[in-house]
């Protein structure tokens, strides 16, 4: 799949849903194109979690989705950072946020819907696919979940088996960006 394109057309519903609450969003990519040998339904549903999440608990400023790829030990990578300026994560809550059924706001007067099974999944999945998902959040300020995924290419034998290494290791990021929306 095109991973550009996947995400494109993944987050235009999630910036009409922006829209409708006043927010800015933003789709920012390195390049044209990023090919790679990933499953299109799984990629799009962990994307959709994410920005999903993102509109949720956003209520002013706005979202900026960022697609880049990175180079780790030689092998290709491609991030997909998802931030926004919304009500933001403590950092001993941050686990909780990946265990199932669990939410930072709960209890029956929560302030939140959801049954706190979609990033669970979503990590999962991740790591099925060989990646991960890394989380930045200050209370009050907003979050930035990125999703780490190899660009595996089967047609050049390549088997996708690879140390994603830290988050740190991964940030060497370009400095020529296109806005896509």
């Amino acid at each position: 799949c095109d991973v550009i394109s996947c995400v494109k057309e993944n987050a235009e519903e999630y910036r009409i849903e922006a829209l409708k609450k006043n927010l800015s969003f933003n789709l920012i990519a390195a390049s044209e194109a990023v090919i790679a040998y990933q499953d299109i339904r799984l990629f799009k549903g962990i994307v959709s979690n994410l920005l999903s999440n993102a509109v949720k608990f956003t209520f002013t400023g706005g979202i900026t989705v960022e697609v880049d790829t990175h180079s780790q030990n030689t092998k290709p990578w491609i991030a997909i950072t998802i931030s926004d300026t919304g009500i933001g994560i403590s950092k001993e809550n941050i686990t909780i946020i990946f265990n199932e059924f669990r939410q930072v706001s709960e209890g029956v007067g929560r302030e939140f819907e959801g049954n706190g099974l979609g990033l669970t999944i979503a990590k999962k999945v991740a790591g099925l696919m060989g990646g991960r998902i890394d989380v930045d959040s200050t209370p009050g300020l907003g979050s930035t979940f990125t999703l780490w995924l190899p660009i595996i290419d089967k047609r050049n034998g390549d088997s996708g088996k690879q140390d994603i290494g830290s988050a740190e290791d991964n940030m060497r990021v370009d400095e020529m960006r296109k806005p896509l929306l």
